[in-house]
């Protein structure tokens, strides 16, 4: 009986749904945990999984599948200690099995956000989002960075506008 957001879905070869966001858990003292949800062609619920770092705000913001019914998700965990939000990508087996869970910190410890997530024929993963650059005077930085299939980053790269203002990364296509 709280707040409950979606923000990503997508669909599979088969006519499966899929979704993302987040739930509000104030039951458990969570506040909200990354959601993601596969629905089948009839609408009926296949699998559901809740992801927590902390009591604080957790979301997911995209979500992707690949041939083989893996599913990407990305959004952001609040973590612990002085990090503030981080950027959070994880990858699921079409059972909903997490597989691997990586994450982000820009060096100035605060306000990392994924917001978009895609897929290439090979399985490389590729995501955008916001980095917070004040460490070297700048603030929201656009982030583009590519993984392979089991996680492991290939590349990284920002833009700061000339400005030095606020640039967010909000969808990627591949």
């Amino acid at each position: 009986n709280s707040q409950d957001e979606a923000y990503g879905i997508t669909t599979d070869g088969s006519g499966n749904v899929y979704v993302t966001g987040y739930e509000t858990r104030t039951d458990l003292s969570q506040a909200q945990n990354i959601w993601v949800r596969k629905y089948d062609t009839n609408g009926t619920v296949q699998w559901t999984q809740t992801y927590n770092k902390t009591i604080y705000y957790d979301s997911g913001h995209d979500i992707a599948v690949d041939n083989s019914g893996n599913v990407y998700v990305i959004g952001y965990e609040t973590a612990d200690g002085t990090q503030n939000e981080n950027i959070w990508v994880r990858k699921y087996d079409t059972n909903g099995l997490a597989l691997w869970t990586t994450t982000y910190n820009a060096p100035a410890n605060s306000a990392d956000y994924g917001n978009g997530i895609a897929l290439d024929g090979s399985g490389n993963v590729y995501i955008t989002g916001r980095e917070y650059r004040s460490d070297l005077g700048q603030n929201g930085n656009i982030l583009v960075r590519k993984y392979d299939t089991n996680g492991l980053l290939i590349w990284t790269t920002s833009y700061n506008s000339p400005t030095n203002a606020w640039d967010e990364g909000t969808d990627i296509k591949v």
